[in-house]
């Protein structure tokens, strides 16, 4: 019976094509619009929008220190929620 038993010691061949699906994905190019116009991805648009608004924001403000940190991790979640307060602010 034990000399039945696969050796599970040896790591499996990989099928033909293997590198294919192992392989890393190329990086994403941006989205060019038909017109010929660039768009930026989502998460640079948010950033931009919160840069202007960083920019506005006295230093004091007690949303700014939150709004740089959602930028330098470019936390997409944060700086939606921040934008839309300061956005309800004004």
């Amino acid at each position: 019976m034990a000399s039945a038993r696969k050796n599970d010691s040896q790591p499996p061949e990989a099928p033909e094509g293997a590198d294919e699906l192992t392989a890393v994905r190329p990086v994403r190019r941006r989205f060019r619009h038909p017109s010929g116009i660039r768009e930026l991805p989502r998460i640079e648009q948010k950033i931009r929008r919160a840069e202007t608004l960083l920019a506005t924001l006295p230093a004091n403000h007690p949303k700014r220190r939150l709004l740089e940190l959602a930028i330098v991790r470019r936390d997409e979640t944060i700086l939606d929620a921040v934008t839309a307060a300061l956005d309800s602010e004004r």
